[in-house]
This record gives C-alpha cells, sequence and structure tokens, in this order.
C-alpha cells in the first residue's frame, strides 16, 4: 500500500465519505497521512442565491464543523457544491449565475436545497438540466404548488439522495419520496422529522416494495424528538447480529462508507412483513450492548439498509 501513486489515493478518498476518511486517520504511512491531509480539508462549496443574486460565497469544512469564507480552497478537496436558494424568484436563471457555479463545480456533483416555502418553475427547469446535480434538499415546509415543481425534478433528475428536513412533511411530501425511492439509481434517503403516521407508512410502503429498495438505505437523523413512535414501530423487528455478521456487512456493502454515523453499533436484522434490511443506531460514546429499545431512546442517528 506504501508504494502506490499518489493519484490512487486520490481517486479512492474521493468516493469515501468524510466520516470514513476520518476513521482512517490513524492508519500508519502514507495511506494515514493522506487521510489526515484529505478530513482536515474536505469541504462542500455553497452558493446562497436570493432574489437570482449570489449573496453569499462560502466553504463549509468538515473537520471544524464550520462554514469560512471562500478563499482558494484546493480543488481536490472539494466534496459537492451546494446550491442554496434562500427565497422565491420569477424569472430565468441568469447566465452569470450559472457560469460561476460551473466554473467552481467542474466535475463535481451538485446539491440544490430550497430554503424557502417555494420555488420557481425557472429554477427547477434549470435544475432538470444542470449537470451532476444529485442530491435534492428540502430545508422548510414547501407550499402544495411547489412540491408538484419539485415531483418535476424528481421524475427528470437521476438524484441520488432526498434529504427532507423539516417536520411538517405530510401526505403530498410522500407521494414525493416515494416515487424517488424505487428509481434505479437512488441510494440514500434523509429525514429529520418523525411524524409517527409518516413513519408508519413510510415502513408499510418499504415492506410492500422490498425488491425494488435492495441497496438503499435511510437515514433518521435525531430521532430523540419523537423516541417512542421510533421504538414503537421498531418493537420486535430487530435481531441483533453476530460479529461475523457484522464484519460481513460492512466488508460487502459500499453504502456504509458514505453513512452519516460516526461510530455505529452493531447491525441490527430488520424483519418488516417479507422484507429484511439493516439498521444500524450512532453510538458516540454511548453503551452499546443495551437493550435495542432502550437504545432507540438514546441514540442520535439511525440508518437503514435494505438487502
Amino acid at each position: 500500500m506504501n508504494r502506490l501513486p499518489l493519484n490512487f489515493y486520490d481517486a479512492l478518498f474521493s468516493m469515501l465519505y468524510t466520516p470514513t476518511i476520518g476513521k482512517l486517520r490513524d492508519l500508519v504511512g502514507p495511506y494515514g497521512a493522506f487521510a489526515h491531509e484529505m478530513f482536515e480539508n474536505r469541504y462542500d462549496y455553497a452558493f446562497n442565491i436570493k432574489n437570482d443574486v449570489i449573496v453569499k460565497e462560502e466553504i463549509y469544512n468538515y473537520s471544524r464543523c464550520g462554514f469560512e469564507s471562500s478563499t482558494t480552497p484546493r480543488e481536490k478537496f472539494m466534496e459537492l457544491v451546494s446550491i442554496v436558494l434562500c427565497g422565491p424568484y420569477e424569472g430565468p436563471v441568469k447566465c452569470n449565475i450559472s457560469e460561476r457555479i460551473r466554473e467552481v463545480q467542474g466535475d463535481h456533483e451538485c446539491d440544490l436545497s430550497v430554503l424557502s416555502d417555494t420555488i420557481s418553475k425557472e429554477w427547477i427547469d434549470w435544475a432538470c438540466l444542470w449537470k451532476g446535480l444529485t442530491c435534492f434538499s428540502l430545508l422548510e415546509e414547501l407550499e402544495e404548488t411547489a412540491i408538484e415543481l419539485c415531483q418535476q425534478l424528481v421524475d427528470t433528475c437521476k438524484l441520488e439522495q432526498l434529504v427532507v428536513c423539516y417536520e411538517g412533511c405530510g401526505a403530498i411530501e410522500f407521494g414525493l419520496i416515494k416515487s424517488v425511492l424505487v428509481q434505479d439509481q437512488f441510494d440514500t434517503l434523509r429525514l429529520t422529522f418523525y411524524d409517527a403516521a409518516v413513519l408508519e407508512e413510510l415502513f408499510q410502503f418499504c415492506a410492500e416494495n422490498s425488491a425494488r429498495l435492495k441497496g438503499k438505505n435511510i437515514q433518521l437523523q435525531s430521532p430523540e424528538v419523537c423516541d417512542v413512535s421510533v421504538s414503537t414501530l421498531l418493537e420486535g423487528k430487530l435481531e441483533l447480529c453476530s460479529n461475523e455478521e457484522s464484519d460481513s456487512i460492512v466488508k460487502d456493502h459500499r453504502f456504509f462508507y458514505r453513512s452519516i454515523l460516526r461510530e455505529s453499533s452493531r447491525p441490527y436484522k430488520f424483519l418488516n412483513g417479507q422484507s429484511l434490511a439493516y439498521l444500524f443506531l450512532e453510538c458516540n460514546g454511548k453503551e452499546k450492548e443495551v437493550g435495542e429499545l432502550e437504545f432507540l431512546k438514546k441514540t442520535d442517528d439511525i440508518i437503514i439498509f435494505f438487502v
């Protein structure tokens, strides 16, 4: 491993999720040194756009967990470009905005985030044609007409990830979630809301469509806000995997390296109807071997991976 060329490390680390790189820093030799350099400098480049004007450009540094002013960061440390729409706008997307985003993005992936209760058709049309758009994030509750426009984006783009970060998710948004979950290229759904009825419907949908969900994962963040709901839905459906099973799962499935977990529990088998999935819990200093329902009430993040 120590004799491998540097471009090998560049190619390898570009495929790894940042928390995974952080765990590799203690390795000896150039592999560990490269992991340390990559982790300390890995960033997302964010454009904040309001009223069709780029009001701010900044970088999010993963190791320092915060935003910094954009100076001249090195391209090889960029993970993705994030476009944050901070308010409504009607009219065509200006050429200078597109050109600036493309200049920074290069060949990197792109995330479109909506920090508003609406989005214009012009931005949706733009996003549907934008090369490299792999993630769509909803950061505030949208109006019904905006959700309909977002459905156009989900149907047109080959999204790999969908992020929903507000508590008001209802039936309209859930239709959006269901349609993207069964697309072949899609792999990650990240939710930070915990409406018990929506979660129950989501689990039922997964049970009915298990064959179409193989290789996909659902990430539930900060479930302590409804620990009773999550615990009730999962009670009696979890079985702790053996160490051998755990090693095999982590080795064989690439999703783990894109996960949000800092310190994972051993996986649990999640029996949901006729479907089988593995469930991972965030430990992050918590006791790993307590009963799973007690653990569910303490953990910060849950990942459900379908096989």
